[in-house]
């Protein structure tokens, strides 16, 4: 097994998809590579399941320390965590701005959106 063919292995360890012959070639490889060893112990440090249900607390900076680095540990192995995360965040910036005080949403609104909305309202 190649250190590539390992990365992409982890994928099933993440998702709980591993049978036991990718566990055991995962786990010959990890003891045979240090840097592979590493990610392995990671791996078992934080599962998928666990980073979605503290994210909350992960994204708005309130779980201790350790447990708020063991997750970056995670993400920065687990591409599927890292995209999520991702749009988790945008989701909530989005939120945001869109609870904005309206007449401010009015006021960065362009001339031509606000003729085309009025335009519609006039013609119902």
């Amino acid at each position: 097994m190649t250190c590539a063919e390992f990365a992409a292995g982890l994928h099933a360890f993440f998702t709980g998809r591993m049978d036991s012959r990718l566990k055991r070639d995962l786990d010959a490889h990890a003891a045979g590579c240090e840097p592979c060893g590493a990610l392995l112990l990671t791996a078992y440090e934080t599962t998928c399941k666990e980073l979605i249900d503290f994210l909350d607390e992960y994204v708005d900076g309130s779980l201790p320390p350790d447990r708020s680095a063991a997750f970056d540990r995670h993400l920065a192995i687990c591409v599927e965590c890292t995209a999520y995360v991702g749009s988790y965040r945008k989701t909530i910036a989005s939120a945001r701005e869109a609870s904005a005080d309206p007449e401010e949403v009015v006021k960065a609104m362009p001339e031509d959106l606000i003729r085309a909305i009025m335009k519609s309202i006039d013609d119902d």
